[in-house]
């Protein structure tokens, strides 16, 4: 059961790093304009257009690891 339930949240992440990334760092500005918070270092990070590579290969190792994870763990 914990095989599954890591494996889907990484899938998730995986997704939304690959597939969804200029929307994640739409999200990441709206959230540096509102205000003071704990993620406001990350958003800062993540808005930042020469991190795109870097999102994106964080998006394709959570898939990667996903996949062992959900499939070839048993």
């Amino acid at each position: 059961m914990i095989n599954i339930t890591i494996g889907l949240v990484l899938f998730l992440i995986g997704v939304e790093f690959l597939f969804f990334t200029n929307r994640l760092q739409c999200d990441a500005q709206n959230a540096c304009r509102e205000g003071h918070s704990w993620y406001r270092p990350l958003s800062e990070w993540i808005k930042d257009p020469g991190h795109l590579v870097a999102l994106r290969m964080a998006g394709a190792l959570s898939l990667t690891a996903s996949l062992y994870i959900l499939y070839l763990v048993e």
